[in-house]
């Protein structure tokens, strides 16, 4: 994702959530805003905001547009100008590699599953960072590994409602994977 759009000679379009978007949607999802930064989709959901090119809203046409992760956006122009279900609220601001159009909605994409669906839940993971113990929020059931940065595993077993002792491991940051009959979460974890 960063190298497409990172790239100073890529024109891109963005239509970008406004910061109550990102507001509804963690409400949604009822986790905190800085939890969407663990769904496993974000890369996906982030590249289904941006289309090759650079569109003002007067080249805009009614129909799909294909967005830099491969499924098409749909361009209403019957009332304003809709992406989807969201409403573009501010457009053709001026950006250093193409132009931003603002939207009072965050745009998910079909292949991630409905905000209700089990794939789109959030697993975080608290206190963090920790002493003793962690809590999983989001996961009931399944197995777990904590691995440290070098990708070795310190730890492993099953998530319940108690929980995870993590006192005997060194002060640093981990990676917690949980899989579960919902899918694979991963969260980072810092011990102290």
């Amino acid at each position: 994702m960063l190298p497409a759009l990172t790239n100073p000679f890529a024109g891109l379009t963005v239509f970008a959530p406004t910061d109550d978007a990102f507001e509804a949607l963690a409400t949604a999802l009822d986790v905190d805003v800085a939890d969407l930064l663990e769904l496993p989709s974000l890369t996906d959901i982030l590249l289904y905001h941006v289309v090759a090119g650079t569109v003002l809203s007067t080249d805009l046409e009614n129909g799909p547009v294909a967005t830099l992760n491969g499924q098409d956006v749909v361009i209403d122009l019957t009332n304003g100008v809709q992406v989807n279900d969201a409403t573009v609220t501010a457009a053709d601001l001026a950006a250093a590699n193409g132009v931003v159009h603002v939207i009072d909605g965050v745009l998910v994409p079909e292949a991630t599953s409905s905000l209700n669906e089990a794939a789109f839940q959030v697993m975080t993971t608290y206190p963090n960072p920790a002493t003793d113990f962690i809590r999983v929020k989001g996961v009931d059931a399944g197995a777990f590994v904590i691995t440290n940065m070098a990708g070795s595993v310190v730890l492993s077993g099953t998530v319940s409602t108690e929980p995870i002792a993590v006192s005997a491991l060194d002060a640093g940051t981990y990676l917690i994977n949980i899989t579960s009959e919902q899918g694979t979460f991963v969260s980072r974890i810092v011990k102290m």
